[in-house]
């Protein structure tokens, strides 16, 4: 299973622990070379209705990722790098 697969699937009971007590309002989706998954992490996001702002970054990747990102269009804020600069970039960039 892809990461980005694997965290939603661990983040879960989080989540639903996380509702239970305060609002979240933003989520950053750090993306690279995730076609497979990334439409339904996307989805899963935008239907949670705790979630106010979904921040994906395309982190140059090299998929059809960015592709997948742009059907969602005002949907989420899309960054798009041209350049993979990494995770942790990513998160700081969109924070």
């Amino acid at each position: 299973m892809p990461f980005l697969g694997q965290a939603l699937v661990s983040l879960k009971p989080a989540i639903d622990e996380i509702e239970e007590y305060t609002q979240v309002t933003l989520t950053d989706v750090p993306v690279f070379d995730e076609e497979t998954t990334v439409k339904n992490v996307v989805e899963v996001l935008l239907a949670n209705n705790q979630i106010d702002e979904v921040i994906c970054v395309n982190d140059g990747a090299s998929d059809n990722s960015l592709a997948i990102l742009e059907t969602f269009g005002e949907h989420i804020t899309l960054i798009d790098l041209k350049q993979n600069q990494g995770k942790g970039y990513t998160l700081a960039l969109a924070a």
